[in-house]
């Protein structure tokens, strides 16, 4: 066990829009099944104001199950089918994540993506190998994105 790990200091990462430039083809997904179920595509700012929460939960709040369960389907399908040629890593962070791991700090993902596909997205770019864990969505009972973790810091913080 290193210092960093026994003192209880880790550095959590999201995956979309954080380590890996994923909201335009988030943001595309989106938009496929809302033309597709629809007829029309909603506003931008109206489809980024639910990223970060669970897409089957977001859905579920929007339309009756039947519709949000196909919507989840056709979502999944499109996404995958575009994820090799439409995701990319944001310029500085191979160099951040190496540099972290070099300092014997332990790395972990956080998010409300699928566990299968948050590995498969970070294995893309080299990058599953550095994280000691992955907190997915199937990891919890309840994944809130919306609740600040009165324990965490942002990047630079000094308190």
């Amino acid at each position: 066990m290193n210092s960093h790990s026994a003192s209880g200091k880790a550095v959590l990462f999201d995956v979309d829009g954080t380590l890996l430039d994923t909201v335009p083809l988030i943001l595309e997904a989106y938009q496929y099944i809302f033309r597709k179920f629809l007829g029309h595509p909603l506003g931008d700012d109206e489809v980024l104001a639910g990223i970060g929460e669970p897409l089957d939960i977001y859905l579920k709040k929007q339309f009756p199950d039947d519709l949000a369960n196909a919507m989840l389907e056709a979502y999944l399908v499109y996404y995958r089918s575009q994820m090799e040629t439409s995701i990319g890593i944001f310029l500085h962070v191979p160099r951040m994540i190496e540099k972290l791991a070099e300092r014997g700090i332990p790395l972990a993902i956080v998010t409300s993506k699928r566990q299968g596909s948050a590995v498969h997205n970070l294995g893309m770019f080299g990058l599953t190998d550095h994280f000691q864990a992955v907190i997915s969505k199937e990891s919890t009972k309840k994944h809130t994105s919306r609740i600040p973790n009165r324990h965490s810091k942002p990047c630079g913080s000094s308190t």
